[in-house]
């Protein structure tokens, strides 16, 4: 099996499509990455990891802002049928995933994306994972307060310190390092994740993100917020 959503986004043939990459819709983008993925999937994995009632709707907020709010979208697009293969991945484990680490986060992604692509050897992938299985979205305590009292003091687009988030982490480590290893680190800020705008939290930044090596062009300190 070949790996997924593996080329760059910019390099992508486009023989069988008849126009150009960069002519061509976000919906058009991802209906050509599903086909020569065959049977592949797309969308991200999100995780919660904060149970407080009071910030249920806040998660629902969430889950509103990414296959709600894709699904209006894509029915009006030039390519509604890739409705039928969008996966959001919403997972909530309050016993295992209340305040968990962003290691063990991302050592339970990284099996989820093995458990799926059984047939790919993901580890030793040397191209793009792809969006879907190089990152993945986590909600956490500050993130659903973000969302939960509103605050958004700079409009969409523009850089800020402030407004509503979730974070990004990408989910393997460019260098080789052992599961334990990398288990045994605290969750020092490294550059593996950033705080995400959730208005950002869209199609369009999930096909950019297909190459992942614009992780650097995005990457926002942790005292930011990633917006475009």
């Amino acid at each position: 099996m070949s790996s997924p959503l593996s080329q760059s986004s910019d390099k992508q043939p486009t023989a069988s499509i008849g126009m150009e990459w960069y002519d061509l819709s976000t919906e058009r983008k991802i209906q050509w990455l599903v086909n020569e993925g065959g049977d592949a999937k797309w969308g991200w994995v999100v995780y919660r990891t904060c149970y407080k009632p009071e910030f249920d709707t806040a998660w629902g907020i969430v889950r509103f802002a990414t296959e709600e709010k894709a699904r209006q979208r894509i029915v009006q697009s030039d390519a509604p049928d890739i409705a039928d293969k969008m996966n959001w991945v919403f997972v909530e484990d309050p016993e295992g995933l209340e305040g968990v680490s962003r290691e063990e986060l991302k050592r339970r992604f990284r099996d989820w994306a093995r458990s799926e692509n059984p047939g790919w050897n993901i580890d030793d992938e040397k191209g793009s994972r792809g969006s879907r299985y190089s990152f993945f979205i986590q909600v956490d305590e500050p993130a659903l307060l973000s969302i939960a009292t509103g605050s958004d003091s700079y409009p969409a687009g523009e850089a800020g310190t402030s407004g509503p988030y979730v974070k990004i982490i990408r989910g393997w480590d460019y260098a080789v390092v052992s599961e334990a290893a990398a288990a045994a680190e605290d969750d020092s800020d490294g550059e593996d994740w950033m705080k995400l705008h959730i208005s950002t939290l869209d199609i369009d930044f999930y096909v950019e993100f297909d190459n992942d090596e614009v992780w650097y062009s995005f990457y926002t300190p942790p005292n930011g917020i990633c917006s475009w």
